[in-house]
């Protein structure tokens, strides 16, 4: 994001396909935000707390890190972008920002934006429906080095593009500053940028001048979760980052957000995403030394 909170947005692979039964993929965690069209056809989209049936005529996203699993019983046509927002550092996306409904009808200006996306970048379809082909560490890092060789102007198109289609998301979404009061926004921004320190429950009540007790009770009311939970969530958003964009050792990655004990900090990241952070770097973001054969993408 910039100053003002506006992200930039970066085309990674985009396209028009037509999935089967084959469109069965468990557990699929990725660095990027997945934008879908479905043109015709259902599908289903397994989150960790519901499942939405994807239908013919609206979009649906799948913010970054979000563990899903896909699933079409029959056939399903649809575009789809997989769009890459820099972080700069913050562990907060847009997408943790805002909260989004299940579904939008795909309007009009939209549908127009993802054909002329797909039309545009003829080269960056997939070649392969499933996860393992495309979403590894070495295509990732191949992906963003591509979109730093393509010329400015086709840059711009593409991020006002993206940009066209989030803004929907934005305008039917509620941020989650607006919801609570100042206090909480403070909170969670005093958080953000002290992760890798000890943030205790008394210095958060303190920094706000309240009481330890009045602090938790509002933040839950605001937020939906404990104050403890959203450190252990950002914690572990940034260490996703980290193991995907570094090579640094899980130790140093624990160390760095405030975990004494590495063997707790591997505990919880396992906890919170279903794998030890080893597992996810090796089989969520691995080296993949296999060809696929050419294809329609997901």
């Amino acid at each position: 994001m910039n100053r003002k909170g506006i992200p930039t947005w970066v085309l990674l692979s985009a396209g028009w396909a037509t999935v089967g039964t084959e469109w069965n993929y468990r557990d699929v965690c990725s660095p990027f935000t997945r934008l879908y069209h479905i043109t015709s056809g259902s599908g289903w989209l397994i989150l960790p707390d519901r499942s939405i049936q994807l239908s013919p005529g609206h979009m649906y996203v799948v913010p970054a890190y979000m563990r899903h699993t896909n699933r079409c019983d029959k056939e399903m046509g649809h575009y789809y972008l997989h769009v890459y927002e820099h972080d700069n550092g913050d562990p907060l996306l847009l997408t943790d920002n805002w909260r989004f409904p299940d579904e939008l009808p795909c309007n009009t200006m939209c549908e127009g934006a993802f054909r002329q996306l797909v039309d545009a970048n003829p080269d960056v379809s997939l070649y392969n429906t499933n996860p393992k082909h495309y979403d590894t560490k070495m295509s990732f890092t191949g992906m963003l080095e591509r979109s730093e060789r393509i010329p400015m102007p086709a840059r711009l198109f593409n991020n006002a593009l993206i940009s066209i289609i989030m803004s929907q998301w934005v305008m039917a979404g509620t941020h989650i500053g607006e919801i609570g009061s100042k206090r909480v926004a403070r909170a969670r921004s005093f958080i953000s940028k002290h992760l890798n320190e000890n943030i205790s429950l008394d210095r958060l009540a303190e920094t706000l001048r309240m009481s330890k007790h009045h602090f938790c009770h509002l933040f839950k009311a605001e937020t939906g979760q404990t104050p403890v939970n959203y450190i252990r969530f950002l914690r572990m958003r940034k260490a996703q980052m980290e193991l995907t964009h570094t090579d640094r050792l899980v130790k140093e990655i624990a160390f760095s957000l405030g975990y004494e004990d590495c063997n707790y900090f591997i505990r919880t990241f396992k906890k919170e995403t279903g794998m030890t952070p080893s597992t996810y770097r090796r089989h969520i973001l691995m080296q993949n030394d296999s060809n696929p054969t050419p294809r329609a993408g997901r």
